[in-house]
């Protein structure tokens, strides 16, 4: 069966699940085997000055994730099949407007409809083993309260997204990842990635998988610790490195496949931080910070480090509601250092929509290699979610 008609039958098996998942009857004392989640994300995007040009734009992005409990589906217990299946498309302010290396909307991918996880999911006592289609960033480097933020800095660090070819959005690969429970405060994770997937334009749908020497594996361990209680001054603070072993690319005017590198490596670090109360409560402060150094030797983005402030509860009582302030910057070897800073404020309209007004102040816009000037942008964002 070719790709790309698996990949609609998936999507109509999908949906056509989805839709009998609703009509069942509702049963408190016979879990269902599978949960559905929906949404639909949009950015409407403004360059207002500086940057290539002045202009607006849209994007956007639809996926749906399906996850098949194994003990409520009356097999084994503690197994997870989990596939997440994405469309994005619409135009790319950064690449036409901008012109910045960190790429401005986390969700500029071009127009692609495609499998981003299908992963199987075993636990055992306090370790859970995850093989399959991966998304790196949703267990590695990443931040919990950096999640609000629209620049894609603060989702994947830059020395990571840019440097290697890491499984993150929109194209992820498969690798196996292991994580250890070792305590109420300690985890330790380790992975192990294929080291190059098969680009869009030769695997529209994400499941063309392959394995050859010239890939390499990408290796990624962490650390994580948890500190303070659950109700007042929680953090995680988390540590890793990662490797990639070695790259290899056919040149076709040479015709012969030539070394990019051999041992690429870095390594990061995160903050998530709150000031006082319970996180996410109104009138609570929460903190976090990011960075990351990756060797000068094969990468031109050397250094990473971002920083940010949000505050919960400013025009709602629940706290629902959190304003933004962060950002984030790249040190560069061939261009001027490129910083991003934005501020921004999520509310939610009704229980499934969420509105988003965001602002960027871009600094030295290095995407294009070509002196611009600076930058200022903004977004405003709408969430559907079910």
């Amino acid at each position: 069966m070719h790709a790309h008609t698996l990949g609609r039958q998936l999507l109509l098996f999908m949906f056509g699940m989805w839709g009998m998942a609703y009509s069942q009857p509702d049963s408190a004392q016979i879990p269902h085997p599978l949960s559905f989640q929906a949404s639909y994300t949009g950015d409407a995007v403004g360059n207002f000055r500086g940057g290539i040009a002045t202009g607006t734009a849209y994007l956007g992005m639809a996926y749906i994730n399906v996850t098949f409990d194994t003990k409520a589906g009356g097999l084994w217990r503690d197994g997870t099949i989990f596939l997440k299946a994405a469309n994005t498309h619409g135009a790319l302010p950064s690449a036409d407007l901008i012109g910045d290396f960190q790429i401005l909307s986390n969700l500029e991918a071009g127009n692609h409809t495609y499998a981003q996880e299908l992963w199987y999911r075993q636990v055992i006592g306090q370790v859970s083993i995850t093989v399959g289609l991966q998304d790196m960033n949703a267990k590695f480097a990443s931040n919990e309260y950096s999640g609000v933020y629209l620049n894609s800095s603060f989702g994947v660090h830059s020395t990571i997204a840019n440097n290697v070819p890491a499984p993150i959005f929109p194209l992820t690969s498969t690798g196996v990842t292991v994580m250890w429970n070792v305590s109420d405060r300690w985890s330790l994770l380790a992975c192990v990635y294929d080291g190059n997937s098969i680009e869009f334009k030769d695997n529209p749908y994400n499941f063309k998988w392959r394995y050859t020497d010239d890939d390499g594996v990408l290796a990624v361990a962490e650390a994580q610790l948890s500190v303070g209680d659950d109700n007042d001054r929680h953090g995680v603070y988390k540590i890793g490195a990662y490797n990639h072993d070695h790259l290899s690319v056919f040149n076709p005017e040479t015709q012969i496949t030539e070394s990019v590198y051999t041992n690429n490596y870095g390594v990061y670090g995160t903050i998530d931080q709150s000031v006082a109360g319970k996180p996410y409560a109104a009138g609570n402060t929460v903190v976090f910070a990011r960075g990351s150094v990756s060797t000068k030797e094969f990468n031109d983005n050397f250094l990473f480090f971002g920083a940010g402030v949000n505050y919960y509860g400013l025009l709602k009582e629940d706290g629902s509601d959190v304003l933004g302030l962060a950002f984030a910057h790249a040190c560069l070897q061939s261009t001027d250092h490129e910083s991003a800073f934005e501020v921004t404020y999520q509310t939610p309209i009704t229980e499934h929509i969420t509105l988003q007004p965001d602002i960027q102040y871009i600094v030295h816009p290095a995407g294009t290699g070509a002196p611009l000037p600076n930058a200022v942008a903004g977004i405003l964002r709408f969430g559907i979610h079910f």
